[in-house]
């Protein structure tokens, strides 16, 4: 008797696409983990540029891998999105407009560590200082700080409430989103 191995079961591409997208959301995760540890405490522009000062290889690491880790938030919650389809899609289309613009603004303040690191490479440390606080008080970034926060929080709330009200996550989720929120300060 000779056994014989049975062919690998087809992937759909629609199946395909659904795990490429949960993976990228497992791996969004572990890389704003690993970015968030990397990172330096922050406070002011002064503070900002004496921690960064010397740890060039650190703070491009963080920012690189928070940039990257929002990036693949981005299709990893639309593909939670994707499956909503019946009761909670609105809710859930809803957040994940919010979810693209706080991936993307998110992304972008990230980046904002590349610039403050860039200023401890020129001197006089008044004119550094003076440039990362002016940098902090620009309008476009605080707009842009203030639509990330939004996206960034209220996107990946919404999404879980329409994938409770479509009764695909238990109902304890959306709400461990919100005990997220006090963590991430």
């Amino acid at each position: 008797m000779t056994l014989t191995a049975k062919p690998a079961a087809a992937v759909s591409p629609a199946a395909a696409r659904t795990r490429i997208g949960l993976v990228t959301l497992v791996a969004s995760a572990v890389l704003l983990a690993l970015g968030r540890l990397m990172t330096t405490p922050g406070g002011s522009a002064t503070e900002r540029l004496h921690q960064m000062d010397g740890t060039d290889v650190r703070v491009t690491a963080s920012a690189l891998l928070t940039i990257l880790g929002f990036a693949l938030l981005i299709p990893g919650l639309l593909t939670v999105v994707g499956t909503i389809k019946s009761r909670g899609a609105t809710l859930a289309t809803v957040g994940g407009g919010l979810v693209v613009l706080g991936g993307v603004g998110m992304s972008v303040l990230a980046a904002v560590d590349l610039g403050t690191l860039a200023a401890t490479h020129v001197g006089p440390i008044a004119s550094m200082t003076s440039f990362v606080h002016q940098m902090d008080e620009s309008p476009g970034i605080l707009g842009i700080t203030a639509l990330a926060v939004i996206g960034y929080l209220v996107g990946p709330f919404l999404i879980t409430l329409a994938a409770r009200r479509a009764g695909v996550v238990p109902r304890w989720l959306p709400w461990t989103t919100l005990r997220s929120w006090s963590y991430s300060r």
